[in-house]
């Protein structure tokens, strides 16, 4: 699923990605549009461009588009999706994902007003974290793969394990994870507690909390997104 809104039509639309499965393989057989300008579902055409594309998180939404983490056979790469045009297209990844525990380490976020990309690494026996924020830029005169790069704007390293979720302010916001060892081994990692790193000292400030369950999600947190006399209510 992805939420997402286009400054050009003044429109917030909804999209649902719908997987038939079969002997332990998955494939998209629909994608379907909400409009809340036309308070209408409809489906979309995606031809052949999504063939073989897995893509297991919810969308991020962002200067008119959404974008989704994704993989195939040949690795990791982005799913990007116009809300004007309502087009898809596929965008290369500045980090290389073979493989799906790699894949995982990924999140989409916003910095400097662009999309950018979260990726962390650890050491084999978790003595370090590494994160690296990647920032997109798009050129609108080019039609072909080349008009998407990657810069890597700062990479932190850090002896936890943190789990970069998105940037706010000038702050990576982490999930800290404490590792249990037994010997030289570890046992268990759980989570406790949430990490702001500063992009500019590099510092770390770290925050517990009174949690219920063994895990907890990170997002940012908006007021309203829509003006209040432009919800459509059903009545029933």
């Amino acid at each position: 699923m992805g939420f997402g809104f286009c400054s050009i039509g003044g429109d917030y639309k909804v999209v649902i990605i719908t997987y038939h499965s079969y002997a332990w393989t998955s494939w998209i057989h629909q994608v379907e549009v909400f409009s809340l300008s036309t308070y209408s579902w409809k489906k979309v055409e995606f031809g052949r461009l999504l063939d073989g594309v897995q893509i297991p998180f919810d969308g991020f939404g962002t200067n008119g588009a959404i974008f989704w983490s994704a993989y195939n056979g040949n690795g990791h790469f982005l799913v990007s999706y116009c809300i004007a045009t309502e087009e898809f297209a596929l965008i290369p990844s500045p980090i290389s994902a073979t493989e799906l525990s790699h894949f995982l380490r990924c999140r989409l976020s916003v910095y400097d007003n662009k999309l950018a990309l979260l990726s962390r690494t650890t050491s084999g026996n978790f003595e370090y974290t590494l994160i690296d924020l990647w920032v997109m830029e798009e050129r609108k005169d080019s039609i072909s793969e080349k008009r998407w790069s990657w810069t890597k704007k700062y990479s932190v390293k850090h002896p936890y394990d943190l789990h970069p979720s998105l940037v706010w302010r000038n702050m990576i916001v982490c999930k800290y994870f404490e590792v249990l060892r037994e010997g030289n081994n570890v046992s268990k990692c759980i989570v406790d507690g949430v990490v702001l790193v500063n992009l500019t000292t590099y510092e770390l400030k770290r925050f517990t909390f009174r949690r219920y369950g063994v895990d907890f999600e990170v997002f940012n947190y908006v007021e309203s997104l829509i003006p209040v006399d432009q919800i459509h209510i059903k009545e029933l």
